[in-house]
């Protein structure tokens, strides 16, 4: 009767453990006086194992997967059958376009040009350029809606740039970018220079560094990130005008309010520029994927700074994920990344991927009726649990600029 009990399909009708540890007790006790006590403990002692287990043995798959308190994931159709089919946290994803009374104009240019404050759920940008020129309005998001933030003096015109926020000191750290040339047909320069507004303040401020300490050279499309880890904005690669070609890096610098040091990077990633890059508080790390590397090359890959060494990840054997990219946008996700976009010079890409860590790998998400394909709009994450992202602008295919911002939410499904 206990091993029928046991194994019953019915997970209330089975004992639970404490009860079956105490009948094998009573069982053992009854059994060493008999012959043949020894094989007749060791079958009840499996049982108790399978029962502990809380799965029987002849349950089927259906079974099992009922009983089972993991989540689910909304996988993509044809996407690897090795990927984990549980992990930490499953999103059900959802776009919705944001109506606001005040909107920025459309622009491109701003992959690093939108700064997020996760915790007071705001978003600023700056820059970018239009359909006919380069601009320098600053942006904040907040409440659900855009308004424009006015100050009496602002940094130059560009796109290209990086727009970070320091949670430390409440500050937004602007640095670099391409600058428009000062006539037609010029060519365009390449800016060093940083810059911060601080919001509780409403104005900008030019950081001006004695001469001689260090500071990153004059650079455009590069990334940069909060690292949670080291409590400083840095900034990582991009490129500089040489010759008929741009010349790509992989420096790293650090800010700290006070001023840069150059910082150690082991094994940093190749020279690229117009590649995604985020910061992640949970993970305490800041990632990099894809880009254009030497000789605009379109590269793939994804990479991990942890404390001062980078180290590049890789999926599980088995598991799919994005391909090379590069003006692809990532933002923050519980235990990883999610990475939108980008493309190639002849190709749009929407999709979208989030990175789980190196047990997981990459999943690809589905969401009905995304946006329209684009790249180098503004993306960023929009809530403390990493649940909440703001898409803002970009280019999209044949040259069309959606003047729009949309908002994705990620929910737990079970």
């Amino acid at each position: 009767q206990l091993v029928l009990a046991c194994l019953t399909k019915d997970p209330s009708a089975r004992p639970s453990a404490a009860s079956l540890a105490a009948s094998l007790r009573e069982l053992e006790g009854g059994a060493r006086a008999r012959a043949g006590a020894k094989p007749l403990l060791a079958g009840l002692l499996v049982v108790g194992l399978v029962a502990g287990l809380g799965l029987p043995l002849l349950a089927s798959a259906d079974d099992r997967a009922a009983a089972s308190p993991r989540p689910s994931f909304a996988q993509r159709p044809g996407a690897s059958a090795a990927t984990p089919a549980a992990g930490p946290t499953l999103p059900r994803a959802r776009w919705t376009q944001v109506a606001s009374p005040q909107h920025p104009p459309a622009r491109e240019g701003v992959a690093h040009g939108l700064a997020t404050d996760p915790r007071g759920a705001r978003a600023f940008l700056f820059g970018g350029r239009s359909a006919e020129e380069a601009l320098r309005d600053l942006w904040c998001f907040e409440g659900g809606a855009w308004r424009e933030l006015k100050t009496a003096e602002a940094p130059s015109a560009r796109l290209g740039h990086s727009l970070t926020y320091d949670p430390l000191r409440d500050v937004l750290v602007l640095f670099g970018g391409l600058r428009p040339p000062r006539q037609p047909g010029g060519q365009a320069g390449v800016s060093a220079d940083l810059w911060e507004f601080r919001p509780s303040e409403g104005r900008w401020r030019l950081r001006q560094l004695p001469p001689g300490q260090p500071a990153p050279s004059a650079r455009a499309w590069h990334g940069a990130a909060w690292d949670a880890q080291a409590q400083q904005v840095v900034i990582f690669g991009g490129a500089v005008p040489g010759g008929k070609r741009y010349q790509q890096l992989n420096d790293l610098w650090a800010w700290d309010g006070r001023g840069w040091t150059q910082a150690s990077s082991i094994g940093a990633p190749p020279a690229r520029q117009s590649f995604a890059m985020c910061g992640n508080p949970e993970t305490r790390s800041v990632f990099v994927f894809g880009g254009f590397g030497e000789r605009r090359r379109v590269i793939g890959g994804l990479w991990e700074r942890r404390r001062e060494t980078w180290v590049q990840l890789e999926p599980p054997e088995g598991n799919r994920g994005p391909g090379r990219r590069a003006s692809a946008v990532m933002a923050p996700a519980p235990g990883g990344v999610l990475l939108l976009g980008g493309g190639t010079p002849k190709r749009y890409d929407m999709d979208l991927w989030w990175w789980r860590g190196e047990e997981l790998g990459w999943l690809q998400i589905e969401a009905p009726d995304p946006p329209s394909k684009r790249r180098f709009g503004g993306f960023g994450v929009l809530s403390p649990d990493a649940r909440s992202w703001l898409l803002v602008n970009g280019k999209g295919e044949q040259g069309r600029r959606p003047q729009e911002t949309w908002r994705l939410s990620l929910e737990a499904s079970r």
